[in-house]
C-alpha cells in the first residue's frame, strides 16, 4: 500500500512539474484599424515578471510558465487586452485604439504609477513632444501655458536667467513658494544657489536650467497638497515629477537598439524695444548739454553743428571751434538700441541611445546647448550626459539606475541699479549721441572711459572690461532595488545623491562706475585717474543625500482592490558658500584678488536633516469607487526641539459614475468621474531661525545692538567683529500649516472628442512664519515668529476638443484655464503690512497687506476726486512765488496700487495633422495684474520716451479735475473740471510724475503667440532597405508676436527677487523671440 501511495505521489508531482514547465508561445499583434503589424507591444504573463515586446513585424515569442492563466498585451494609446492561456502554442491578437484613455497611467508621488481614473485629486501630464517642441533650453520656461494653474515668472531674457515657478499661487508670505522637482523618483535641487547681491552683482541661475529637456520622457505636475503629501514638508507647493527616457523608444519601435539624433538651430531677437522720441536733442531746459543724461535739449531740426566731449571742452560755446572751422558733429538721430542688441542663437544637439530586451531597457543620452545672447558678451553652454535604465535581475528581483551629469557655463552682465549695467545708458541715450561709433575709451589708457554721462559706464566699455561668469558642475542620480516575494507584494529601496558646485568670478573693472577717471574735468574737481573696481569670487557647494525604503501591497479581493504603501524617507542637505570680495583694483586688466587693496572673506555653512515616515492606502470597488488615505510624520532638524515632529494627513475620493450599469456602453458620455480631496501639510521655517546669534558685522551697524547704527565700520584694520542679529529669533516656532480642499470632475464626451477636466480648490495657510516689526526700545528691528493667515482659492479647467478627425486628418484644440485669488486674511496683531520685495534704486515695494490680495504694489498715488479723476494743482502762486507745478497732478498718499498676479490666464493650442505633416500653435493670454515699470519711468524722466515728444504743445490734461490740498488741514479742495493749459515738459515728467509711484504702474494684460511648430515625418517606406528608421524635419518659433497695452517693454520681464518677482522691472533685459528649425533622425 505504501508503495502504491508513493508511486501516486511521485506521478502527481511529476504532473505538477510538467504542468509548470514553460511553453514557447509565438504570435503576431496587429492593429484593429488597418491590420498593420504593431511593433513595441508589451506582452507579459499576469502575476509574473515574464514578458517581452513585439518586433518591427509585430511578432513575438515568449516562454510562458505552464501554470500561467493570462497573457496581457498593452501599448500606449491602445486598449489593453487580456487573453486566457490554456497551453496554446500560438496566440495572435488585434489591439484597438484607446480613444477614451480610461486606463491612462500617470506617475504620482514617490514615482508610483497609477491609473488616472483612480486619483481623487488633480494631476496633469505633458509628454516629451510638447516639452521639447519649441526647443527652449530652459525647462521651466517650457511649462508656461501647458499646465493649468502653473505660473512661470521670468527675470529676464538673458541666457540662464532665473525663472520663478508657482502652482496655484502662494502659500507662504516670505518663504519659498516654488514646487519640489523630482527626477526619476528622487527629489533634486531646483532653486537658485543663493540670493543675488541686489544692486551689486548678477542674478544667479536656478538649478532647473541644469536639466536637458531632450532627456525627458514625461512630466507629471502634482498640483494639490493631497497629490504631493507623501513627499512631506518640502512638497507643500506642489511637485513637478520628471521621468527621463529609459529605453522605451526602442521598445515602441520594436527594435533592440534605437539611436535618435536631434539637432536644432534658432535665431533669437529682442521681443520689444521702446518707441523713442526723435525731435529733441541731448541737454536740459531746452539747451544743449554735452554731459547731460537727458533729452530735454533743443529741437534737433534747429541744432547747428556742434562739438562733443571728445572735442575741445574749454570753449564756452559748443557751436564754435578754436580755428573757426565748423564743429564736427552734424545733428543726427541715432538708433543706439537697435545697434546694441544683436541676433543671438541657440544651437542644441542631442543623442539618445535606447535599448530594450526581455530583461532590460535603458537609455544613454548626451546633449549640448550652445546659446549666444542678444548682448554680445552673454551666453550659456550646457553639456549633459545621462543614463536611465531598468533591469530584471531574476524572477523576483529588479533594479533601476538613473545618473545625470551636467556642466553649465553662463556669461552674464550686471543687472538693475548696478552702475556697470550697460542697459542703463543703452535704453536712455540721447538720440543725438552716437553711442555705437563714438570711441568709448582713451587710447592711451583704456581704463579712462569716454561717455556722455558721469558715473554710469559706457555700455561698450562695460562689455569690454567688466565680466561675470558662473560655472556649475553637477551630478544627481539614484539607484533602486525592488524585491517582489509575491505578485502582490513589493519591497523597494532607493538611494540617491544630488551634488553640485557653482563657482563664480565677477569683475567690475578699474575705472568702472564710481571709480571713473575724468582727466578733462579734473579742473572742476573730478578725479583725473581711474580708481575703484571690484573682484568677487565665490564657490557654492550643495549636497543632498536621500534614502527611501517602502513596502507596497497591491491585491484584489473580488471586486475590491487594495493598493497600500508604507515607507521611510531620510534626507540630509548641506551647503557651503565661500566668497571673497576684493576692492580697489591696482592694475587694470589683471583680474586677480591679489591685485586688490582690500579683501573680505565670508563663509556660510548650513545643514538640514529630515526623517519622515509615510503611508498610503487606496481601496477601490469594481474600478468605480476609489478611496485613498495618506499620512506622513516628519521630524525636522531646523525647528525647535519641542516642535520638530509633526503629522499631516490627507484623504481623497474618486467616483467613476459611468461604471454604473445604466451608464455603461453609451456614446454621449462614455467616461465621467467626480473627485474630492482634503489634506494638511506642514512647512518648516528658515534654517537657523530658532536662536538669536552673533553674526559678522558689516557697514555701520553698532556693536552689541541689533538695532542701532553708528559710523564705526568693520572690518577695521583687517580685524573682523561680530554683532547681535537685528532679528530676534524664537525657540517657540511652529511649522506653518497648510490645509487644502479640492473638488473636481473629469468628463469625456463622444469617444473623447470633447473632454472637460475641472477643479476648484481652497487653500488656507496658517501660522505663517515671518519677521514681525518690533519697537526700537527692544534693541531689535523685528521678531521672527508665527503670525498671519494666507488664503488661496481658484478654478482650473482643461478643455480638449477634436472638431475634425477624418481620412488621416485631425484638428485638435487644447485649452488650459486658471484663475487664482491669493488673499492675506491677517498678519500679526498691530501689523498692517509687511514688505516681500522691493525695487532697488526706487521707493516702490511689493507688500503683503492684511485684507488684500497678495502680493500688491504699494506706493505714492495721484490725488483723485470721487469720480476717480486725477486732480491737478490749481494754485498759480505758492508762498508768494509762481507755482512751477501749476496745472500738474497732485501727489497723494501712499496706498495699494494693484495686485501683481493676473486675474486669470489661459492658453489655447491648435494642432492640425495630416499623415506626416503637423502644425501646432499655442496662444497664451494673461488678464490683469500690474507691474511697476522702472524702465518706462526712466525713459520719461530722461525725455527719451515717445510720449514726451509733445512737450512744446500747450494742452489740458484730459479727464482731470482741478483743486489743491489745504496746507492747514490736508483736505482736498476741488474747483471743478480742469481747464488749465500746461506744457508737459521736463518739470512735468522729471519732477511731478517721477515722484508719484502710480505713474509707473501699468496693467500687464497681454496676448502672446507663445509657440509655433511645423513638422514633417517623412514616410518610412522612403527608407526601406536603409539603416534609417525615421526622419523628421521641423520649424519652430517662440514668442513670435505680442499684443499688449503695457508700454515700451515686455510685460514678462522682471527684476525683483523671491515672492516679489513679477512686481517690478528695472533696467533688465527683455525676453527674446526665437525662430529656427531642426532635424530628428532615428536608426
Amino acid at each position: 500500500m505504501k508503495r502504491v501511495l508513493s508511486l501516486l505521489f511521485i506521478m502527481a508531482a511529476g504532473f505538477v512539474v510538467l504542468a509548470a514547465q514553460p511553453r514557447l508561445v509565438t504570435g503576431t499583434v496587429t492593429s484593429a484599424e488597418d491590420g498593420s503589424p504593431l511593433p513595441g507591444v508589451s506582452v507579459s504573463v499576469r502575476g509574473t515578471t515574464a514578458g517581452t515586446i513585439t518586433d518591427m513585424n509585430g511578432q513575438y515569442q515568449l516562454n510562458v510558465p505552464g501554470n500561467a492563466d493570462e497573457l496581457v498585451f498593452s501599448f500606449v494609446g491602445l486598449l489593453t487586452r487580456e487573453v486566457e492561456f490554456t497551453g496554446q502554442d500560438r496566440i495572435d491578437v488585434t489591439l484597438e485604439q484607446d480613444l477614451l484613455k480610461i486606463d491612462e497611467v500617470v506617475v504620482t508621488a514617490m514615482g508610483i504609477r497609477k491609473e488616472k481614473k483612480a486619483l481623487g485629486y488633480s494631476v496633469q501630464e505633458i509628454d516629451e513632444e510638447r516639452i521639447s517642441a519649441a526647443k527652449n533650453a530652459d525647462l521651466s520656461k517650457s511649462l508656461q501655458g501647458k499646465i493649468a494653474g502653473i505660473t512661470v515668472k521670468q527675470s529676464s531674457g538673458m541666457p540662464g536667467a532665473t525663472s520663478h515657478v508657482t502652482i496655484r499661487g502662494n502659500v507662504s508670505l516670505t518663504g519659498n513658494n516654488q514646487p519640489l522637482y523630482v527626477v526619476d523618483g528622487m527629489p533634486v535641487a531646483s532653486e537658485k544657489a543663493f540670493v543675488e547681491r541686489v544692486g551689486e552683482g548678477t542674478n544667479p541661475s536656478s538649478r532647473v536650467v541644469d536639466i536637458n529637456p531632450e532627456d525627458i520622457e514625461s512630466i507629471s505636475v502634482l498640483k494639490g497638497a493631497t497629490a504631493s503629501a507623501l513627499y512631506g514638508l518640502r512638497a507643500a507647493n506642489g511637485v513637478v515629477v520628471i521621468t527621463t527616457k529609459s529605453g522605451k523608444a526602442a521598445r515602441t519601435a520594436g527594435k533592440r537598439t534605437l539611436v535618435t539624433i536631434n539637432s536644432s538651430l534658432t535665431a533669437d531677437r529682442i521681443t520689444r524695444l521702446p518707441e523713442l522720441q526723435s525731435t529733441y536733442a541731448q541737454g536740459n531746459g531746452g539747451a544743449l548739454g554735452l554731459y547731460s543724461s537727458g533729452s530735454w535739449g533743443p529741437r534737433i531740426d534747429t541744432l547747428q553743428n556742434y562739438h562733443s566731449q571728445l572735442d575741445n571742452l574749454y570753449l564756452d560755446n559748443p557751436y564754435e571751434t578754436l580755428d573757426g572751422s565748423p564743429p564736427p558733429n552734424v545733428p543726427t538721430v541715432y538708433n543706439n538700441q537697435e545697434d546694441f542688441f544683436k541676433t543671438g542663437y541657440t544651437f542644441t544637439n542631442s543623442v539618445d541611445i535606447s535599448s530594450s530586451s526581455d530583461r532590460a531597457n535603458y537609455s544613454i543620452g548626451f546633449g549640448r546647448a550652445d546659446q549666444k545672447g542678444i548682448i554680445e558678451t552673454t551666453g550659456m553652454v550646457r553639456n549633459n550626459a545621462k543614463f536611465n535604465g531598468n533591469f530584471t535581475l531574476g524572477e523576483k528581483w529588479a533594479a533601476s539606475l538613473s545618473a545625470n551629469v551636467s556642466r553649465v557655463d553662463i556669461d552674464k552682465i550686471p543687472g538693475n541699479s548696478n552702475l556697470a549695467n550697460p542697459l542703463f545708458t543703452v535704453y536712455f541715450a540721447p538720440r543725438t549721441y552716437d553711442l555705437t561709433n563714438t570711441p568709448y575709451e582713451d587710447p592711451a589708457n583704456p581704463f579712462i572711459q569716454k561717455h556722455y554721462r558721469v558715473a554710469m559706464d559706457n555700455p561698450y566699455w562695460s562689455l569690454e572690461h567688466n565680466s561675470a561668469n558662473e560655472v556649475t558642475d553637477r551630478f544627481f542620480g539614484n539607484t533602486n532595488l525592488v524585491f517582489n516575494p509575491f505578485d502582490w507584494l513589493g519591497i523597494n529601496y532607493r538611494i540617491g545623491l544630488d551634488k553640485f558646485l557653482t563657482t563664480g568670478h565677477e569683475v567690475t573693472s578699474l575705472g568702472s562706475g564710481a571709480g571713473r577717471g575724468y582727466p578733462d574735468l579734473a579742473v572742476v574737481g573730478f578725479p583725473a585717474e581711474p580708481g575703484g573696481g571690484e573682484i568677487y569670487d565665490y564657490t557654492y557647494q550643495r549636497q543632498e543625500f536621500n534614502s527611501n525604503l517602502s513596502l507596497r501591497i497591491n491585491k484584489d479581493f473580488g471586486k475590491i482592490g487594495i493598493d497600500a504603501v508604507l515607507g521611510n524617507e531620510f534626507y540630509d542637505i548641506t551647503t557651503n558658500l565661500h566668497s571673497m570680495t576684493g576692492t580697489d583694483i591696482t592694475i587694470g586688466g589683471f583680474d586677480h584678488l591679489s591685485n586688490t587693496d582690500t579683501q573680505i572673506a565670508i563663509q556660510t555653512l548650513t545643514r538640514q536633516r529630515v526623517v519622515g515616515f509615510y503611508g498610503s492606502a487606496t481601496a477601490d470597488y469594481a474600478s468605480m469607487l476609489f478611496l485613498t488615505v495618506t499620512g506622513r510624520n516628519d521630524i525636522v532638524s531646523n525647528m525647535p526641539s519641542g516642535n520638530r515632529s509633526y503629522f499631516y494627513p490627507s484623504a481623497s475620493l474618486g467616483f467613476v459614475f459611468t461604471e454604473l450599469g445604466f451608464m455603461q456602453n453609451q456614446q454621449v458620455l462614455p467616461f465621467g468621474k467626480i473627485r474630492a480631496s482634503y489634506s494638511q501639510m506642514g512647512q518648516a521655517g528658515d534654517l537657523y531661525a530658532t536662536r538669536t546669534l552673533f553674526t559678522p558685522k558689516e557697514g555701520s551697524e553698532a556693536i552689541g545692538s541689533g538695532f542701532l547704527d553708528n559710523e564705526f565700520t568693520f572690518p577695521y584694520m583687517g580685524n573682523p567683529a561680530f554683532t547681535l542679529q537685528s532679528v530676534l529669533l524664537s525657540s517657540d516656532l511652529r511649522p506653518q500649516n497648510v490645509t487644502t480642499w479640492e473638488v473636481g470632475a473629469d468628463l469625456r464626451f463622444y469617444q473623447n472628442r470633447v473632454g472637460i477636466d475641472y477643479s476648484y480648490y481652497y487653500i488656507n495657510a496658517t501660522d505663517q512664519i515671518f519677521s514681525v516689526p518690533l519697537a526700537a526700545s527692544t534693541g531689535f528691528r523685528s521678531e521672527y515668529r508665527n503670525a498671519g493667515v494666507l488664503e488661496s482659492r481658484g478654478h482650473e479647467l482643461v478643455f480638449s476638443f477634436v472638431p475634425v478627425r477624418r481620412a488621416g486628418f485631425e484638428w485638435s484644440v487644447l485649452t488650459n484655464f486658471a484663475k487664482n485669488d491669493n488673499m492675506v486674511v491677517e498678519l500679526a496683531p498691530g501689523v498692517e503690512r509687511i514688505q516681500t520685495g522691493y525695487q532697488n534704486f526706487s521707493s516702490v515695494g511689493a507688500f503683503a497687506y492684511a485684507g488684500y490680495e497678495y502680493p500688491v504694489i504699494f506706493g505714492s498715488s495721484y490725488v483723485r476726486d470721487d469720480d476717480g479723476r486725477i486732480v491737478v494743482d490749481s494754485r498759480e502762486m505758492v508762498a508768494g512765488e509762481p507755482n512751477p507745478f501749476y496745472g500738474m497732478p497732485l501727489a497723494g498718499p501712499e496706498k495699494i496700487l494693484g495686485n501683481v498676479n493676473p486675474d486669470w490666464d489661459a492658453s489655447v493650442t491648435n494642432t492640425l495633422s495630416f499623415k506626416g505633416l503637423s502644425l501646432s500653435a499655442q496662444l497664451y493670454y494673461s488678464k490683469g495684474g500690474v507691474i511697476s515699470s522702472g524702465l518706462t519711468q526712466l525713459l520719461r524722466n530722461y525725455g527719451a520716451d515717445k510720449i514726451t515728444e509733445d512737450r512744446d504743445i500747450l494742452q489740458v490734461l484730459p479727464n482731470t479735475a482741478k483743486g489743491y490740498l489745504d496746507p492747514a488741514t490736508g483736505d482736498l479742495v476741488l474747483e471743478g473740471d480742469n481747464d488749465i493749459e500746461i506744457l508737459k515738459g521736463e518739470d512735468y515728467w522729471s519732477t511731478v510724475q517721477w515722484n508719484i509711484t502710480e505713474s509707473a504702474v501699468f496693467d500687464k494684460t497681454m496676448l502672446r503667440l507663445k509657440e509655433v511648430v511645423v513638422s514633417y515625418d517623412m514616410p518610412q517606406e522612403w527608407f526601406a532597405g536603409t539603416f534609417i528608421s525615421s526622419l523628421s524635419l521641423y520649424l519652430n518659433g517662440r514668442n513670435l508676436a505680442l499684443w499688449t497695452e503695457y508700454p515700451n517693454f515686455d510685460p514678462e520681464s522682471s527684476t525683483a527677487e523671491g515672492n516679489g518677482i513679477g512686481a517690478f522691472e528695472y533696467v533688465s533685459l527683455p525676453n527674446t523671440k526665437s525662430f529656427g528649425g531642426g532635424i530628428k533622425l532615428t536608426f
